[in-house]
C-alpha cells in the first residue's frame, strides 16, 4: 500500500549517509571543486555499489544537484545503478 511505499522509500533514504561519505575528514575529496570521479568513488567505496551522479549547468560548469543509489526491486539491497556509473555531469 503506498503508506508502506512511503515507510521504505524514507529508510532507503538514510542507508547511507551521504554527507559524511562526502565530507569523510578520514578520506576527503579535494574541496572547494571536487571531480566527478573523486565523489564517485567515494560514494561507491562506502555502499559497494555504482550510483548515478546528476548534475545542472551553473555558471561556468556544472553542479552536482543529486547522487542516485540504486536498489533491487523489494528495497532490500543496493545495486549498481543500471549504466556503469553513469554520470549527467
Amino acid at each position: 500500500n503506498q503508506q508502506q511505499y512511503f515507510n521504505l522509500a524514507r529508510k532507503l533514504m538514510f542507508t547511507f549517509d551521504l554527507k559524511s561519505i562526502l565530507f569523510n575528514s578520514r578520506n576527503p575529496i579535494p574541496l572547494p571543486w571536487p571531480r566527478v570521479s573523486d565523489v564517485m568513488s567515494a560514494i561507491s567505496k562506502v555502499a559497494g555499489v555504482r550510483p548515478e551522479l546528476r548534475c545542472r549547468y551553473y555558471i561556468n560548469g556544472n553542479m552536482l544537484v543529486e547522487v542516485v543509489l540504486c536498489y533491487d526491486v523489494l528495497g532490500k539491497q543496493a545495486i549498481n545503478c543500471s549504466r556503469p556509473g553513469t554520470v549527467f555531469c
